[in-house]
C-alpha cells in the first residue's frame, strides 16, 4: 500500500466513526506515529480531521467532508474478485443474480490493462471451497432473519427449535446458522433444515452463557507436533496453536459440547492426550472401548466364516 493509499484509506475509515490510533495502526499495518504523521498531514491538506482526548477519544471526520468518486487499486480489485470466487464455488450463494451483476460491474471498472493483470492472477490464485452437493434452500430466508434480528420456527433433522438467529457462515462448503435456542448457543447446517417460519419469540427469552465462561469445564489436551498441525486447521482451535512443535492448549466450553471433543479428540489416536476434564477423558475412554468391540465382532465373525468355508480338495 503506497502512502497515497493509506491516507485515502485513514480518510474513508474515519469517515465510519470516531477511531483511535491503536485500532488504526493495527487495521492499516503500521506503527502509531505513522498514523499520527498521516492524521497531520491531511490536516495540512485541508481534510478536517477532528481530534477527541480521553478514554474515548481519537479521530474522526467532520461529516460534511466528501471524497470524490474512488477508483479501485488492481490489489483492491482481485481482493474482491477472489471472495467472490469463493462464493461461486458453494452449492448455494444468497443473491445469485446479483453476484452474477457484481461480476460484471468489478470487470467494467477495471481499465483494460488491470482487468488482465488481475486475471491473470485469479488464475494462479484461488480460495479452495471444497464442492458439496447438499443445498442450502432457505439461505436467503435465513439471512433476512439474522438482518432484521425476527424469531423463527425451525424444523432441524428430528427436531425442531424456535431460535433467534444472530449468525450465517461458511466453512468448508457448507452453510451454518448460529442462533440462541432454549437458552443455549446452536449451530446447525443450513442444508439439513427442512423448514423455516416467523413466529413471536418467546416469553422468557434465556441468554446462554458466553463460550469460555468460568463455569465451563476446562478443557486441557497436550499435542504432538503432528497434533498440533491437525488442530492448527479446526477454525476455532488454530488460534491456541502457538508454535509448530509440540504444545499444550488450555479452553473453557459448554458441557454439551464434550461429546464433539470426545470424537475429535478420540480421533487423533496418540497424537492429542487429554488430560482434563475427567468427563471428556472417560468419553474419550468409552468411545475407544467401543470401537473395540466393534473390530472385535468383525474379525471372530471372519475367522468364523474361515472355519465354515468347505477345505478345498
Amino acid at each position: 500500500m503506497t502512502r497515497v493509499e493509506r491516507l485515502t484509506a485513514t480518510i474513508l475509515l474515519l469517515q465510519e466513526g470516531r477511531r483511535n490510533c491503536e485500532w488504526l495502526a493495527r487495521e492499516l499495518g503500521v506503527s502509531r506515529r505513522t498514523v499520527i504523521r498521516d492524521v497531520q498531514s491531511l490536516t495540512a491538506m485541508g481534510v478536517p480531521v477532528l481530534s477527541f482526548e480521553g478514554a474515548t477519544g481519537g479521530y474522526e471526520i467532520a461529516r460534511e467532508f466528501t471524497l470524490a468518486p474512488l477508483h479501485l487499486t488492481w490489489r483492491e480489485a482481485l481482493l474482491l474478485m477472489l471472495a467472490v470466487g469463493g462464493l461461486e464455488k458453494m452449492a448455494d450463494t444468497p443473491f445469485l443474480a446479483d453476484r452474477a451483476s457484481l461480476v460484471a460491474k468489478l470487470r467494467a471498472l477495471m481499465p483494460e490493462g488491470q482487468r488482465s493483470r488481475v486475471e491473470a492472477l485469479l488464475s494462479r490464485v484461488s480460495l479452495e471451497v471444497p464442492e458439496r452437493a447438499q443445498r442450502a434452500r432457505y439461505l436467503e430466508s435465513l439471512l433476512q432473519a439474522v438482518g432484521s434480528g425476527a424469531w423463527v420456527r425451525i424444523a432441524y433433522s428430528e427436531s425442531s427449535y424456535v431460535l433467534r438467529p444472530d449468525r450465517l457462515y461458511a466453512d468448508r462448503g457448507f452453510w451454518y446458522l448460529e442462533g440462541i435456542a432454549d437458552g443455549k448457543s446452536r449451530n446447525l447446517r443450513v442444508d439439513r433444515i427442512s423448514a423455516v417460519e416467523a413466529c413471536e419469540p418467546p416469553e422468557r427469552i434465556e441468554e446462554p452463557l458466553p463460550y469460555g465462561h468460568p463455569s465451563h469445564p476446562l478443557v486441557r489436551v497436550r499435542l504432538t507436533a503432528s497434533g498440533a498441525r491437525i488442530v492448527e486447521r479446526e477454525p476455532h482451535l488454530g488460534k491456541l496453536i502457538g508454535g509448530s512443535g509440540p504444545t499444550c492448549i488450555e479452553f473453557r466450553c459448554p458441557p454439551e459440547e464434550l461429546p464433539w471433543y470426545a470424537r475429535y479428540f478420540g480421533g487423533m489416536g496418540p497424537d492429542a492426550q487429554v488430560e482434563a476434564p475427567t468427563e471428556l477423558v472417560d468419553l474419550i475412554v468409552e468411545r475407544a472401548r467401543a470401537q473395540l468391540r466393534q473390530y472385535q465382532v468383525s474379525e471372530e465373525s471372519e475367522n468364523g466364516d474361515r472355519l465354515m468355508s468347505p477345505m478345498p480338495r
